[in-house]
């Protein structure tokens, strides 16, 4: 969504736009046809994310809320990662992320949901949706 509007619509990538909406319908519908596997984040990334903060540890003291595949007592332990470790990762980044820098993509699954948002009537209905379409498909091969 971030590189199309950044291709399309440059002086507004940060809005949200009718055809952006659109795209996203597409790409919902590409996604079902295709049936692609969700996305997972890549594991230094996930473990910024889980214990960068002692928010799950009030979560489960105040609500009994918790996640089953977060070790409590690392957290409890070490606390949380602050300005060590993968959180540097997330923290320090001094450029946008890639996608693939952040989730897990199989390479034929990214082709075959382009694949099927260009055979969509959105990247159909415009040709500049086609060729940004067709472009990230070059890109992709």
């Amino acid at each position: 969504m971030r590189r199309y509007r950044l291709a399309l619509h440059p002086g507004r990538a940060d809005v949200a736009t009718p055809d952006s909406a659109g795209l996203l319908r597409a790409l919902v519908r590409a996604d079902r046809a295709v049936g692609a596997p969700r996305p997972r984040l890549r594991p230094q990334i996930a473990e910024a994310i889980d214990y960068a903060r002692s928010d799950p540890l009030r979560l489960r003291d105040a609500y009994g809320l918790v996640f089953p595949d977060l070790d409590y007592r690392r957290l409890e332990r070490r606390g949380p990662l602050a300005s060590r470790g993968a959180w540097a990762l997330v923290r320090g980044a001094v450029r946008p992320w890639r996608l693939e820098e952040v989730v897990t993509l199989d390479p034929r699954t990214r082709r075959a949901l382009l694949e099927a948002l260009a055979r969509s009537r959105w990247a159909r209905r415009e040709a500049r949706r086609g060729r940004w379409v067709a472009d990230l498909l070059a890109e992709a091969a």
